[in-house]
């Protein structure tokens, strides 16, 4: 782990720096995706771009987590008590502060039957980022029987069959039916009538792939080329199809902008395998390794703080790059402030409230 605990800081970092890009992107963009706003063909363009890069942190993050997760024998009553049991406490704490935020700052009428409905997860939270709380824990309520049958699989040929299966039932036909049923007149969407639930869901994927990139190497044979090739690729598909249906007023579906496109996956894995290859030479400065151990912090941090940049700075006055940068900017660096202390004082106020490690 010494070896590649520098690569995993990098890698980290890139994913928190990209979902901050995405959500400072998404208040301008969002409009435009829901068919709200038109926009010129180069402003499209360049925050379609900024968007889909700010989509590949949670593919990122998810990866990281198969990584380090994955490979690991442990007891579940142990890794529940030292790993779910606070990211638990994190994730109470912060639908309640989000709740009262929304009510303070959104208009949202405060009602405790709405409250308690969020905090035992049937209700969907008030601020958008936090979807993504109730997904990781699930994952976590998996995790130690999850490492038991990965690891007890000694051939990497032998997930050939069920990953391939899992990536088409949750990426393939996804993908498709974005077509199926936005430009196709009377089009009826593909439904797999295999039972797959079992491999893991759509997010599943991820995590085993990273598992598999990282402890397997199953790409390492693949020249770099070949796999930058790969994102590029994705990459620009994925945008002529965002844009086919952006330009026909196609919009009762985004999903190609979700992580249940093809093209993202394919984007994400290819990115956590050059990050990988790219920085497992480099050494890990204080200020990347305590920026890695925030990120979750970040991730809980930024969407009010960026909120709150977007309610009271003069947006209106700024081009669109500039209103995207000052608020990645805010939502990034005011966050790093709020936790600085807690990452290196505070330790274990930190733990609990922002689930620093």
């Amino acid at each position: 782990m010494k070896e590649r605990k520098a690569w995993i800081d990098w890698a980290r970092v890139c994913a928190v720096v990209c979902v901050v890009l995405c959500h400072g992107t998404e208040s301008l963009y969002g409009p435009v995706l829901r068919g709200e706003q038109q926009v010129g063909r180069l402003l499209w363009l360049a925050e379609n771009t900024l968007f889909t890069i700010g989509r590949l942190g949670v593919p990122l993050f998810l990866a990281i987590t198969g990584t380090l997760l994955l490979d690991r024998e442990r007891d579940p009553g142990e890794f529940y008590r030292k790993s779910f049991l606070p990211l638990l406490a994190t994730t109470e704490l912060w639908i309640v502060l989000n709740y009262g935020f929304a009510c303070m700052f959104q208009d949202v009428v405060f009602r405790w039957t709405d409250l308690l409905k969020e905090m035992v997860f049937l209700r969907t939270p008030e601020l958008s980022h936090m979807w993504y709380m109730p997904m990781i824990l699930g994952v976590y309520l998996a995790l130690p029987f999850l490492s038991l049958a990965v690891r007890g699989v000694k051939n990497t040929k032998s997930f050939c069959l069920p990953y391939l299966v899992g990536c088409a039932a949750f990426l393939v036909v996804p993908t498709v039916n974005v077509f199926l049923t936005e430009a196709v007149a009377g089009g009826e969407p593909l439904k797999i009538k295999l039972e797959l639930e079992y491999l893991g869901g759509l997010y599943g994927l991820y995590l085993l792939g990273g598992y598999l990139i990282s402890r397997r190497r199953v790409l390492e044979r693949v020249r770099t080329w070949l796999l930058m090739l790969a994102f590029a690729v994705s990459f620009l598909l994925n945008t002529a199809g965002q844009y086919y249906l952006y330009s026909h007023g196609f919009f009762k579906s985004t999903r190609l902008t979700w992580y249940s496109s093809l093209f993202l996956f394919v984007m994400g894995m290819t990115l956590f395998e050059l990050l990988r290859r790219g920085f497992s030479c480099v050494h890990t400065s204080r200020v990347v390794e305590l920026a890695a151990r925030c990120s979750f912090g970040i991730y809980l941090l930024h969407k009010p703080i960026q909120i709150l940049a977007a309610r009271y700075l003069p947006l209106e006055e700024l081009t669109e790059g500039a209103a995207i940068a000052l608020l990645s900017a805010a939502g990034l660096g005011f966050s790093m402030l709020i936790l600085l202390p807690f990452g290196l004082w505070w330790k274990r106020a930190g733990k609990w409230l922002f689930f620093i490690k």
